[in-house]
């Protein structure tokens, strides 16, 4: 969450958002980061939200690994990703957090993937193929990829 203090860039605003949603239609969400000043400033920035956001500091691998309830929505959108050059990085870490959180995606959950429409195929080409692998659909492949099982 980059929020207000940053100018909002046009990036760093799905808390926010999620946030909005379920305040007007219930449920829970819970966001991970490794930089607590990221932490704290999304929960400024989600304040009017915070009845539905449980703010995580650490690193997002093990918290989605240790996760134990459903996931109805995987929204990945760690670790920032060139546009150009090698995305190398970036793409073993968003695979890395799919694989841990998968088993935790509810039989009729939605993943979300992030920084997917880039030319160096963002943080997202190691995902989708492995989901394509697992018999998963994309439903939306721009700017974010959008996957439902089978």
């Amino acid at each position: 969450m980059r929020g207000p203090i940053e100018g909002w860039r046009g990036d760093g605003n799905s808390t926010l958002i999620f946030g909005e949603f379920l305040e007007q239609h219930g449920g829970h969400l819970w966001t991970c980061d490794l930089d607590p000043e990221a932490t704290e400033r999304s929960r400024f920035v989600t304040r009017p939200y915070s009845a539905h956001i449980t703010y995580v500091t650490g690193d997002s691998i093990d918290f989605l690994a240790g996760f134990d309830r459903p996931i109805d929505l995987l929204y990945l959108d760690s670790y920032d990703t060139p546009r150009k050059g090698n995305a190398g990085a970036p793409q073993r870490h968003n695979l890395r957090e799919l694989k841990a959180a998968l088993p935790h995606v509810s039989t009729g959950g939605i993943i979300l993937l992030d920084d997917n429409w880039y030319p160096n195929g963002g943080k997202t080409r190691l995902s989708k193929t492995y989901l394509l692998e697992k018999g998963w659909l994309c439903l939306l492949d721009s700017q974010q990829s959008l996957w439902i099982r089978s």
